[in-house]
């Protein structure tokens, strides 16, 4: 999806049939679904029992609640490590979320096989991100004067279709199934530019780099293992005789 942003992203993740929004607002078949309990509602009217819940509560709970929770028939687990630490832009904050995230991860799948019993497990991400350990100077930073509806350091949204140069355009509805009363622009810089917007450039997204675009999906399946061996001989004494 265009743009590779948290709140557009991440709420797609869940079954819908339609995506909309309403000022800067994403709405999914027409409910704000932001609140973990939202989400749990919205869910489960595709899937019956299906809930979603937080990283943290899963690991704080205790093994009888858990082993509870998984006998639902479909459970979204929310990771939340990279985003909540990675925005102060400092380059070893960043680095040691992304391998806490790993760990973290680790840890939850095994846990979920092993000692939850739960089967099939999927990873995904809502949106990757880009990052730059060097200092944005203000020159570097590209200037819009146009009108826009939102605008971050990776993207900006507007109903303009004039050609601004080191900016693609493309029609919102056309990459994200986003529906608008009026046509809207997702408009993003070439390459790894930043915008002149407030927030953050070293670690940014919301463009169309592959960083930020290509999302890993890693499947993961518990099977049963056959751990029968052939009965072995052992002697017990090596002095034998014919009876």
């Amino acid at each position: 999806m265009l743009p590779t942003e948290t709140k557009y992203c991440k709420t797609a993740l869940l079954p819908h049939r339609s995506l909309d929004i309403q000022g800067t607002e994403m709405l999914v078949d027409g409910q704000v679904v932001v609140t973990t309990e939202q989400r749990t509602a919205h869910l489960a009217r595709y899937k019956e029992g299906a809930v979603c819940v937080k990283y943290e509560d899963v690991m704080n709970a205790d093994q009888t609640s858990n082993r509870e929770l998984f006998k639902h028939p479909l459970v979204y687990i929310f990771h939340d490590v990279i985003d909540e630490n990675s925005h102060p832009q400092n380059p070893f904050e960043v680095i040691r979320s992304c391998r806490t995230a790993i760990n973290q991860l680790v840890v939850l799948v095994k846990r979920l096989h092993a000692t939850w019993n739960v089967v099939n497990v999927i990873v995904t991400a809502d949106h990757g991100f880009i990052y730059n350990d060097i200092h944005f100077e203000e020159k570097d930073k590209h200037s819009i004067d146009e009108v826009c509806i939102e605008k971050k350091t990776r993207y900006y949204l507007t109903e303009s279709m004039a050609q601004m140069d080191g900016i693609v355009k493309i029609p919102l509805d056309k990459v994200s199934g986003i529906s608008t009363s009026k046509p809207v622009y997702v408009a993003v810089p070439i390459g790894t530019n930043r915008l002149a917007a407030p927030g953050g450039y070293n670690f940014a997204h919301g463009g169309a780099t592959l960083q930020e675009m290509l999302i890993p999906v890693i499947k993961s399946s518990q099977r049963r293992t056959d751990k029968t061996e052939k009965v072995g001989v052992s002697l017990m004494s090596h002095n034998l005789n014919m009876v």
